[in-house]
């Protein structure tokens, strides 16, 4: 070839870099001229969903997610000693696999090809303005991509590290101080976008936490609270109106913590400060954390008293929400200690009856349930009734419920008969024991502790000399000893 005609080319060339270096400052050139490479950010006009391709997984069952960051292209231009009159540039597209189709590549490079040949002069510029638009709508690749789990880690992390570069590059209003700040020096809350600087949200978090008022943890802006208290307030009516019919779902609703762990890191965790400082700010977030899951049992231990347990073994007393609340079988979730959820025994089986039944349900509760004929046919209870006898029963358990009200009739009715005396049945003085008479004379000892005392008036006696009660003419029992016994088949 003629040395002018390639002198000039690469001229040319040269100057065409040098142009367009002033255009992308980030454009790479070889020393020779004839390379240059540039990265190239794709930002999607219109979001495309990703599929993970999990074979054999029915099409309801795959993963997906929605992204509008791909991964930059990497664009590698190299000119021939004829370009740009006779020989089109050499064009290598890379880190395009985990995405584009190897179809629609060759049809980039064809379209650039066709560009050149359009021109037949410095055309590096329209390449790169190619790929740079058609990038924006994904060259035209469907808005659902289904790909394996390599591809699909790889350009959802790509996109989340797009965004965060953005983010953190952006200036945001923080709505306590009001001063502005790029995004590495902000909290933007996920479900109400609300902007905060980290250092407003660590000291306003870390008094609340040291101060225990832990259900003040949440996004501070003026809505939100206002949501988070109408939230709460949703709930409780829910629980008092017997409306929750899915208790997995509301646990987790119950127990989910205001602010994620992830966020809380993010406004704790300072790199700028040193290794004992970092350590103390991970401390402050297990205390939150120990703080929140301990009031929200003692809450949910007010509401669903017969659903929580708690480990009778005293080195774990973990306090555990039971998988099934009619049963009288519990295991702990943190020692896997097995036992009796009414006698708080170990596990005795459902044949084997307890030693002795200990939990009861307060007696205002149980006088409620009775005011309201819970203990009646159900065509006897007004609506009312109904109410509130449900609410009792789903409270404490219906099982619970019914053994707690006999036991309470049971108890009453024992109580009002030792009142009238039919029963001749009396309590020691001293133990209080339930003693009946059944023969002999007034004086009475008791099974249990060996102590004496009067059938007849239950005063306590004299152990050195017991009939003295009966001989002193001071005593309202005086001269009774033998009074009520019979004799030959009458009364004395």
């Amino acid at each position: 070839m003629n040395t002018d005609v390639i002198d000039s080319s690469l001229s040319i060339q040269k100057q065409e870099l040098e142009s367009l270096l002033t255009i992308y400052p980030e454009l790479e050139i070889n020393d020779d001229f004839n390379i240059c490479k540039i990265s190239i950010p794709i930002v999607l006009e219109n979001d495309i969903t990703l599929i993970l391709n999990n074979d054999g997984a029915d099409e309801s069952s795959k993963y997906s997610t929605s992204i509008n960051h791909l991964p930059d292209i990497h664009l590698t231009i190299k000119l021939p000693l004829n370009y740009p009159i006779n020989e089109p540039p050499i064009v290598i597209l890379n880190n395009i696999e985990s995405w584009l189709p190897n179809s629609v590549k060759l049809k980039i490079l064809n379209d650039l090809n066709l560009i050149w040949e359009t021109f037949h002069d410095s055309i590096i510029y329209n390449y790169i303005d190619y790929i740079k638009s058609n990038s924006e709508i994904g060259f035209g690749i469907s808005n659902n991509l289904m790909i394996n789990n390599l591809n699909f880690n790889y350009l959802k992390n790509e996109n989340d590290l797009q965004i965060l570069k953005k983010f953190n590059n952006t200036y945001f209003n923080c709505e306590i101080c009001q001063s502005n700040y790029k995004g590495f020096n902000i909290i933007k809350f996920p479900n109400c976008n609300d902007t905060f600087c980290k250092f407003c949200l660590k000291n306003y978090f870390s008094h609340i936490i040291n101060n225990g008022e832990i259900e003040n943890i949440h996004c501070p802006s003026f809505n939100c609270t206002k949501i988070f208290q109408n939230k709460k307030k949703k709930l409780i009516n829910e629980i008092e109106n017997n409306l929750i019919t899915d208790f997995n779902k509301f646990n987790q609703d119950f127990f989910k913590l205001p602010i994620e762990k992830s966020i809380m890191l993010k406004i704790f965790k300072n790199e700028n400060e040193n290794e004992g400082e970092n350590d103390e700010n991970i401390k402050l977030i297990e205390k939150f954390e120990i703080l929140f899951n301990k009031e929200k049992m003692e809450q949910y231990k007010i509401f669903f008293p017969n659903r929580i347990s708690e480990c009778p073994r005293n080195m774990c007393s973990t306090t555990f929400i039971k998988l099934n609340p009619n049963s009288k079988l519990s295991i702990c979730t943190k020692c896997k200690f097995a036992f009796c959820n009414d006698c708080f025994h170990s596990w005795h089986g459902y044949i084997n009856p307890c030693s002795i039944f200990l939990k009861k349900i307060p007696i205002s509760i149980i006088l409620e349930f009775l005011n309201h004929n819970g203990n009646e046919s159900i065509n006897k209870q007004s609506i009312e009734d109904k109410r509130v006898i449900s609410n009792i029963n789903f409270k404490y358990g219906r099982k619970i419920v019914e053994l707690s009200v006999n036991d309470y009739i049971a108890e009453s009715l024992f109580n009002e008969l030792i009142k009238s005396g039919n029963a001749n049945i009396i309590k020691c003085p001293n133990c209080l024991t339930f003693i009946q008479k059944s023969d002999g004379c007034n004086k009475m000892t008791c099974l249990k502790c060996k102590v004496f005392f009067c059938n007849l008036c239950g005063d306590r006696l004299d152990r050195n000399d017991p009939y003295d009660h009966y001989n002193n003419p001071m005593n309202s029992c005086f001269g009774k000893l033998f009074q009520g016994m019979v004799v030959d088949g009458e009364i004395v």
